[in-house]
């Protein structure tokens, strides 16, 4: 992003800054302009313009997973990958920062939360999901965090893993 490999990692720092912020005074603030607006910022600090786009690896694994009979849903914009999932779920909905199971109509220990943000695998492991982590390039899970059920270097290789892990049953 912007040529700086730090920038994308400064963005998120200071939108979660910004929605935590919002949530704690009581003030909930939906994700885009919270997102743009952030983005924006930084854009406008480097005088540059922006877009999103998915990782290269990221159209063939949740492609594998809906062939496989999972259903799929996001908990954000997916930037190039919505039609892949049967819902889009927003914390803009339910005004918190991940919803609830009971929107997709199943018990949390039924979902896998796939995520290469090490602070949401290990929200969703304390709430009782299964997790898989995605270790991209700067991207660790850190001492206290419980071990996911499956990692991979890439989508791709953590979608291969729950597949294996549920065909062990």
């Amino acid at each position: 992003m912007f040529g700086d490999p730090g920038a994308r990692a400064a963005w998120f720092e200071r939108l979660l800054h910004n929605a935590l912020v919002s949530t704690m005074v009581g003030e909930h603030r939906t994700f885009e302009p919270l997102g743009s607006g952030t983005l924006t910022m930084l854009a406008g600090k480097r005088g540059v313009t922006v877009g999103a786009a998915a990782h290269l690896d990221a159209p063939p694994a949740p492609e594998r997973l809906r062939e496989a009979g999972y259903r799929l849903a996001t908990l954000t914009n997916s930037a190039g990958l919505r039609n892949f999932f049967e819902q889009a779920l927003s914390a803009d909905d339910v005004k918190r920062l991940k919803p609830p199971s009971e929107k997709l109509g199943v018990t949390t220990g039924d979902l896998w939360l796939v995520a290469a943000h090490p602070w949401a695998v290990t929200g969703a492991a304390n709430a009782g999901c299964r997790t898989a982590f995605v270790g991209r390039a700067g991207k660790v899970l850190g001492p206290a965090a419980p071990k996911p059920d499956v990692t991979g270097q890439t989508l791709k290789d953590v979608a291969e893993g729950i597949l294996a892990v549920e065909a062990l049953g």
